[in-house]
């Protein structure tokens, strides 16, 4: 799966040059998928001024914003530069936490809605999601 960030607006858009917000994404549990991330900004894809920082993939419980993660990729595999700048990420969909949480207590939910969080750190400190 391939996602944009769009570094003016702040948050995942359909393509660069293309502000409009993505407005869902879905995944089937039990899948593993590499979700690729490039940053853009000024509908031209760009690299992070910071080529060490570090970033994280998360899906949690919709609205349980200090929740912890039903899925989770702690780290980003970074190839490229500048223009070429690719993130991937490797969560599973195969979770304890996500299994549970769509067994709800042994009536199974035949789909649940989460919320998704991409986090970068920079060697400065700086988070940003």
């Amino acid at each position: 799966m391939q996602l944009y960030f769009d570094l003016n607006v702040g948050s995942l858009v359909v393509s660069p040059g293309f502000t409009q917000p993505v407005s869902s994404l879905s995944f089937k549990r039990g899948d593993s998928q590499t979700i690729t991330l490039q940053f853009c900004k000024g509908g031209s894809i760009v690299d992070l001024p910071d080529p060490a920082s570090t970033g994280i993939f998360g899906i949690k419980r919709a609205g349980d914003y200090d929740g912890d993660y039903l899925v989770s990729a702690l780290s980003w595999t970074k190839s490229g530069a500048g223009v070429n700048a690719v993130y991937s990420f490797a969560p599973s969909f195969n979770t304890t936490e996500l299994n549970a949480y769509i067994d709800n207590a042994g009536n199974p939910s035949a789909s649940v809605t989460c919320m998704g969080e991409i986090q970068w750190t920079t060697t400065a400190g700086l988070v940003t999601s």
